[in-house]
C-alpha cells in the first residue's frame, strides 16, 4: 500500500463539503421520497396484506 501525497487542509475541507453536499442530497432524497411516495406505499403494503389474508382464507 502507498500514501498519496496531499494537503491535510484541503483534503479535509473537501471532504467536508462532499459529506455535506451528501448528506443534504440523502436529506432531501429522503425526503422527496416520502412526499411522493408514502401514500403509494402505504396503499401497496394494504393491498398485499388483503392479498395475503384472501389468498389465506381462500385456500385454507
Amino acid at each position: 500500500m502507498f500514501r498519496i501525497p496531499m494537503h491535510p487542509k484541503n483534503f479535509t475541507s473537501l471532504k467536508l463539503e462532499k459529506l455535506l453536499i451528501l448528506f443534504w442530497f440523502v436529506e432531501t432524497g429522503i425526503g422527496y421520497i416520502f412526499t411522493f411516495l408514502k401514500k403509494s406505499v402505504i396503499i401497496n403494503i394494504f393491498a398485499v396484506k388483503n392479498m395475503d389474508l384472501s389468498a389465506r382464507y381462500a385456500h385454507p
